[in-house]
């Protein structure tokens, strides 16, 4: 289970039990997170867009001006999507099992990505930014700005 980072207007891909969910206008397939929980023909997205707890979330979703449902049917990407607050009711409606696995992959989203770079590949780095700037600076002045300069590219 991975994702890459999502903001508003931004897709990035999701990944849910190695399953890849697919995005339309910044919505979630619910068809490809049916798949995702097992494929039981009782968790189809139909079946849970049935239930008034599920209508009534999904005006209360539409009142801010976002769509929180959209039915696509042709073109590349046939299904229904739905936002991030419904794809997490969807979740929990199916199992707690699998509304658990979709909150951590929403979460997820959320953490920083970090960059590892190896000690050793920093030290050298710094030292060719501080030798680089030698000639112009001292050497205290040099191991400062390359230092700064490092920090600053590798966050």
């Amino acid at each position: 289970m991975h994702t890459q980072s999502m903001h508003p207007g931004a897709c990035a891909q999701l990944v849910v039990a190695d399953t890849t969910i697919r995005q339309h206008e910044g919505l979630y397939s619910l068809n490809d997170l049916h798949r995702a929980s097992g494929n039981l023909p009782k968790h189809k997205p139909s079946e849970w867009l049935r239930n008034q707890q599920t209508k009534e979330l999904a005006q209360e979703v539409s009142k801010a001006g976002n769509p929180a449902l959209v039915s696509n049917k042709g073109g590349k990407a046939p299904g229904t999507y739905a936002c991030k607050e419904l794809v997490i009711a969807y979740a929990a409606w199916i199992s707690a099992a699998f509304h658990l696995k979709v909150i951590r992959v929403f979460l997820k989203t959320l953490e920083p990505e970090t960059k590892f770079i190896p000690y050793t590949d920093l030290t050298l780095r710094l030292a060719k930014m501080a030798g680089d700037l030698l000639p112009q600076h001292s050497l205290r002045e040099a191991y400062y700005i390359a230092n700064q300069a490092l920090m600053e590219e590798t966050g």
